[in-house]
């Protein structure tokens, strides 16, 4: 497995566990294709969510037909592609299989070697009590941002990180590790307290923690404004993902 085909198992991973806080959400993988969906629960979702498709390494082509073998249904498919693969040709591509683009997404890693350190006022700390946890879930329509169980966790499956005043959390970051890597999930500071800083003293005190407790490498997608921020804290353009839905 190459460098660039593990940074999206890692997405792959961290992505399943970030949606599996109500309910498991599984991945099964085939060459290069991996297929996420909801898993078997305690009871039954009332709404199943839409399975997604990650590929890399695999043509639009080979990759729309396997989701029509599969019998889908309602499905994403994430189109995961080094810098050196045409956008366009991409788009074009699934365009003709009968999708229709979405959105794309950067894919960045970082080797941890080098840490910027960034700090802010109020302070960056990590989310250790349930009173925390709801003062970021008021701003997440009701989405739990940790589970419980991590919150105290010796050896937490995920760890949260936010700058909180008061009853006002103005931003937080989370890490999911997996082995020597980790996905850095929802980096998110309110538009009301951007361009403050927060942003970076949170991925500063992510990674600083991240390479503490040994990790080698930070994976992540960015959109709009995190796109511009990462390279600034050490993190290494690699790809991209392309989300594309059928048209019909």
């Amino acid at each position: 497995m190459n460098d660039f085909e593990s940074a999206v198992e890692t997405f792959v991973r961290g992505h399943c566990f970030m949606k599996s806080f109500a309910h498991p959400y599984v991945f099964e993988r085939t060459s290069g294709v991996w297929v996420l969906k909801d898993g078997i629960g305690k009871k039954l979702r009332r709404v199943t969510r839409k399975a997604e498709v990650v590929a890399f390494g695999e043509s639009p082509e080979f990759v729309a037909e396997f989701a029509r073998k599969a019998k889908l249904g309602r499905h994403f498919i994430s189109h995961m592609h080094t810098p050196a693969d045409s956008s366009d040709d991409i788009r074009a591509a699934y365009k003709a299989s009968g999708y229709r683009s979405m959105l794309s997404e950067e894919f960045f890693v970082h080797d941890m070697r080098s840490i910027p350190h960034y700090d802010c006022e109020p302070a960056v700390r990590r989310v250790q009590s349930i009173e925390d946890s709801d003062k970021i879930k008021m701003h997440r329509r009701n989405r739990k941002a940790i589970r419980d169980v991590d919150l105290t966790a010796m050896n937490p499956e995920h760890r949260l990180y936010a700058v909180i005043d008061g009853n006002q959390a103005y931003g937080w970051v989370g890490s999911v590790p997996l082995g020597s890597d980790t996905w850095i999930a929802d980096l998110f500071v309110r538009k009301e307290y951007r361009g403050r800083g927060y942003g970076r003293a949170l991925m500063s005190a992510v990674m600083e923690d991240d390479k503490r407790l040994g990790i080698n490498r930070s994976v992540l997608l960015a959109s709009g404004a995190g796109a511009r921020l990462y390279p600034h804290l050490g993190y290494d353009h690699i790809g991209t993902l392309q989300l594309f839905c059928p048209k019909r």
